[in-house]
């Protein structure tokens, strides 16, 4: 966890998350320009706390507690793009 916390991004296979750690908004952004459909975030205990079905390059996530996430991409098919780790501040 804490190489995560102390880069200013998250990176998987097709996409990076910025700012990591964030407070209000987090950035989205694809590195290979596959889309993705749809997006879930999880706290630590696995409890899905937020759903997206567009693809979006911006996601609110003001409202979510400080702690640590996990953020989960899908593509069209429903297949699984990468999870990416981050903090909320």
């Amino acid at each position: 966890h804490p190489t995560l916390i102390n880069q200013s991004s998250a990176q998987i296979k097709h996409f990076t998350i910025y700012p990591n750690p964030s407070r209000n908004l987090l950035y989205i952004k694809s590195i290979t320009g596959i889309a993705w459909s749809e997006l879930k975030i999880y706290n630590t205990l696995g409890q899905m706390l937020l759903a997206e079905k567009e693809n979006k390059t911006t996601i609110n996530i003001s409202q979510l507690p400080v702690g640590m996430y996990c953020l989960q991409l899908f593509d069209n098919e429903r297949n699984n793009i990468g999870i990416i780790q981050f903090f909320k501040e």
